[in-house]
């Protein structure tokens, strides 16, 4: 299945094949596996989640289930240094020093400052505007919305 209107956003082609047409929440959504790259990507244009969805919805509905201290982003973020540990560690032992790192969905900023000091620069991409503001003053990077 293919709808002409939408590309791959990796390789631009044009042939896909539908997955879903719900993701979480139940929400309306396409998902697609890319025939010439095999990327599977949603397709940007088949949703809108309401503007203020990470302020008021995804944390609610998603992570306090699991994870109480999401509320609370000094608790979160100490609580995140452990659990990323394994895979910061991981990636630190990969890095040169040389490398510009962006950390989309940045969170608390726990990944950022686990590795901060083995790139030339780091950068992080947040939603919530309460995270972005507590990734700025515990790491001082450039985290943005």
């Amino acid at each position: 299945m293919s709808d002409e209107h939408t590309e791959c956003p990796f390789c631009r082609g044009l042939e896909h094949k539908q997955l879903a047409s719900r993701v979480r929440f139940d929400l309306a959504a396409n998902v697609y596996e890319c025939a010439s790259c095999h990327l599977v990507f949603l397709d940007q244009n088949s949703f809108t989640y309401p503007e203020d969805f990470y302020e008021k919805a995804y944390h609610q509905t998603y992570i306090t289930h699991i994870e109480p201290a999401a509320f609370e982003p000094e608790a979160y973020y100490h609580k995140m240094v452990k659990a990323t540990a394994k895979w910061s560690e991981k990636l630190e032992r990969k890095l040169t020093g040389e490398e510009v790192v962006l950390d989309v969905g940045c969170s608390t900023g726990h990944f950022m400052k686990a590795i901060e000091g083995r790139c030339k620069k780091i950068y992080g991409h947040e939603l919530n505007r309460k995270e972005i503001d507590f990734c700025k003053k515990k790491t001082g990077a450039g985290c943005v919305g």
